[in-house]
């Protein structure tokens, strides 16, 4: 499993709340550490346990999913609208689903969080483009991870009975990849 995770990277860099592209992304791992302990906290039976797992998780997720960084993706990882997310989600096409859910929730004027800034919203013609592809649709795309400020950390929700992670972003760009 950690050679797999190992081989996901994202593109994600640091941006200003006022700009909308990214001008030179890096590449970062995903944090196995704390998918692991997320993954060890939700069938630990002890509850003490649990919790002080996704504590330590939840401080190596701050400091991987600050509102402000940016998410690429890459001909090797892309965005896909699947089944397993709810509405305005994104997951990752090279993430495997062995390990906790990891989803990509875009807001909009009309579909948001209470607490997420409407500077936030993803513009209507990136949620036109999401819509019109079906489930199973891949797309490239830039996202911005947003703040949440009643998250589980500062871009993010974790559901336990679920094993869940949703990072709370803003699309800067998106679009169907061509398929024959």
């Amino acid at each position: 499993m950690k050679e797999v995770l190992c081989l996901l990277l994202l593109f994600v860099t640091a941006c200003s709340a006022v700009t909308e592209k990214p001008q030179r992304p890096s590449r970062i791992d995903l944090p196995t550490e704390a998918f692991e302990l997320l993954n060890q906290s939700a069938s630990d039976p002890c509850s003490i346990c649990s919790k002080q797992m996704r504590e330590k998780a939840f401080k190596v997720l701050n400091a991987r999913f600050r509102p402000g960084m940016i998410v690429e993706s890459s001909s090797h990882c892309q965005f896909m609208r699947s089944d397993l997310c709810g509405e305005n989600e994104l997951v990752l096409t090279c993430y495997p689903t062995a390990v906790p859910l990891l989803t990509f929730k875009f807001h909009t004027a009309e579909n948001h969080l209470v607490g997420i800034s409407s500077t936030d919203f993803t513009e209507r013609r990136f949620t036109n483009q999401y819509h019109t592809g079906p489930t199973g649709t891949v797309f490239e795309g830039v996202l911005r991870i947003v703040e949440y400020e009643y998250g589980d950390g500062p871009g993010y929700n974790y559901y336990p009975l679920r094993n869940h992670l949703q990072i709370h972003c803003r699309i800067l760009d998106i679009k169907p990849v061509n398929t024959k």
